[in-house]
């Protein structure tokens, strides 16, 4: 063999040994990164992101948004137990008036400061300086805390001013710690809108958010204490109420979202959408246990009569709003007003208002209510009783439509009327609607759901009431006191005869219907990103345990076989290159 030939023959063996060097790069899985883009529905505008407010007609879209960059101490797993997130641990004594936390080690903001008690102290002192942050915020704890103290750079320790229940729920789970270094240095913190791109601790970072933007950017947080999560970018599209989120999820323009029931059917089938289905359970963050409250001016004439209430109760078929307007994702509620995932707290004796169109008709006769030439009922002075149901479109349209069926069938001549959130809050704080669903998110806490509607005096009808805790307008001083003593002691045996006592009495009283408690529906791509076995379980966005799951495509078995192909052809090469140079040596002497 020539040196020619020889020289000509390990040029194409070297030019083949490269391509099969890079052979492997086509074969492997893209690097470029992936976002995970999340549609929110909003019923508004964004316009304030500060962790203290309750973020006006869209609280529970701030919470999701705010939820992404600010913990609050513990978690709640799907099955409602207490999880640790910034605590570590933590315990009381024995009359639940003094609770100690532990924080996890090295804890940091985004911005690498570290974190530490100091940060949890400074957040609780905040609430009891400023009573409107804890009111607005959902959950009122200030005002029982004697003190709060750090132990330790790890650990904080709260005393209250008397044993209170529900700390746990409120304290640990329904507030989120700041940084002091920040806020310490806001003059104003109740002007303070969350604008531009606040510290972090949770596992993003919000990027240059500006007030009312359609579309939030967030970037993962390197300093999170579970790791920088492997999706490196995240956004929130802001979606209407009556979003086509079906077709959003199956053309890739969103990767998670919560579908209404009536979408869920038109993404079976789908090969790249998942469905996750579980129920209600944690408290900040989304519309868990989202509720179909049918809400009355107790204030207002007729609806101020117990028995109008009752009738009206009587008159809505619960179950066929489930199975129709929600596609069975949800149960009926009860008129004790407890969702039956706190099924230990709910009395046996609760009256059950039946859908009984015939029995509502006959009671509302019996105060007084003629039948009109029109076959529908007339107050007793002859006048018509045309009432309103007020509601914000979308699955509530849905619902509404079989409420005025069944109400018609009662004798009632009710009609629908759709409207903007505004508007609806704007009647709940001024008293004046005859009837409002109301779609809102219920945390499993008794003492919460028992008592989010009951106040101590009743505003009067057109003067603006801004605590949500008296829109209902009703007052019930025994249920008052109940709730109050309720949360001053720690036995499950006093609370539940204290909580029964309650749910009786609203019961019996009806200050505002329970039509349904939904389940969580979240639908997801997995199109482009990967890991959603956290939400098979049951953990919903933004929770850390799922968010830090989520990754992108990683190699295919097919490019490691490349990998594997190529190495193998590379050592041929190198061999038959081998051969020939001994071959061209041996022929040289």
């Amino acid at each position: 063999m020539s040196k020619k030939i020889i020289s000509v023959l390990i040029a194409v063996l070297l030019s083949t040994s490269i391509f099969f060097v890079l052979v492997p790069e086509s074969g492997r899985a893209s690097s470029t990164p992936v976002t995970l883009t999340v549609g929110v529905v909003s019923p508004g505008a964004i316009t304030n992101l500060n962790p203290w407010e309750a973020g006006g007609q869209s609280a529970v879209t701030t919470d999701q948004l705010r939820g992404l960059y600010y913990l609050t101490l513990l978690l709640q797993a799907p099955n409602g137990t207490l999880m640790p997130q910034l605590a570590q641990s933590w315990s009381a004594n024995a009359n639940a008036s003094v609770y100690t936390f532990n924080l996890r080690p090295n804890l940091k903001w985004s911005d690498g400061t570290p974190l530490t008690a100091n940060d949890v102290v400074y957040s609780f002192r905040l609430l009891q300086k400023n009573p409107l942050f804890d009111t607005l915020n959902g959950f009122i704890v200030g005002n029982v805390l004697k003190n709060v103290s750090a132990t330790s750079s790890t650990s904080v320790q709260f005393t209250l001013s008397h044993p209170f229940s529900p700390f746990l729920d409120y304290a640990a789970l329904g507030k989120y710690i700041v940084p002091e270094h920040v806020f310490s240095n806001i003059s104003n913190i109740s002007a303070y809108t969350g604008v531009s791109s606040p510290v972090s601790d949770g596992p993003y970072m919000l990027v240059n958010w500006t007030a009312g933007s359609t579309v939030l950017h967030y970037k993962a947080n390197p300093y999170f204490y579970m790791g920088k999560p492997k999706i490196a970018n995240l956004a929130i599209e802001l979606l209407s109420p009556t979003a086509n989120i079906p077709a959003l999820l199956q053309t890739g323009e969103i990767t998670l979202a919560q579908p209404a029931p009536s979408q869920v059917a038109a993404l079976s089938g789908v090969s790249h959408v998942g469905i996750s289905v579980s129920p209600g359970i944690s408290i900040v963050g989304t519309y868990f246990d989202p509720a179909g409250l049918f809400m009355f001016d107790d204030a207002l004439y007729p609806y101020n009569i117990t028995m109008v209430r009752q009738a009206i109760a009587y008159s809505i078929n619960r179950t066929q709003i489930v199975q129709l307007a929600l596609n069975g994702y949800g149960t009926p509620g009860n008129q004790g007003q407890l969702p039956t995932s706190l099924s230990q707290w709910i009395p046996t004796t609760l009256p059950n208002y039946t859908f009984n169109p015939g029995k509502a008709r006959s009671m509302l006769m019996g105060l007084g209510f003629k039948n009109g030439t029109n076959g529908y009922l007339e107050f007793p002075n002859g006048t018509a009783w045309t009432p309103k149901i007020m509601d914000v479109g979308g699955t509530a349209s849905s619902v509404v439509s079989i409420i005025v069926q069944n109400l018609h069938a009662a004798g009632i001549d009710a009609s629908e009327s759709v409207v903007t959130i505004g508007t609806i809050v704007n009647a709940l704080e001024y008293g004046t609607f005859d009837m409002i669903l109301l779609g809102t998110s219920r945390p499993p806490i008794p003492d919460f759901v028992l008592g989010v509607f009951v106040t101590s005096s009743v505003t009067p009808v057109g003067t603006q009431e801004l605590d949500y805790h008296g829109w209902a307008r009703w007052s019930n001083q025994t249920v008052w006191r109940d709730l109050n003593q309720a949360r001053n002691v720690s036995g499950f045996s006093q609370q539940y005869q204290l909580y029964a006592s309650a749910q009786q009495i609203m019961a019996d009283q009806v200050p505002l219907i329970v039509l349904y408690y939904g389940q969580n529906i979240w639908a997801y791509s997995n199109a482009t990103i990967h890991g959603w076995g956290p939400a098979a379980q049951g953990y919903q966005f933004p929770q850390a345990p799922l968010l830090m799951s989520l990754h992108g495509p990683s190699a295919t078995s097919t490019s490691n076989n490349t990998v594997v192909y190529a190495a193998a052809g590379l050592v041929v090469v190198l061999a038959v290159i081998g051969v020939a140079v001994y071959v061209l040596r041996k022929r040289q002497r």
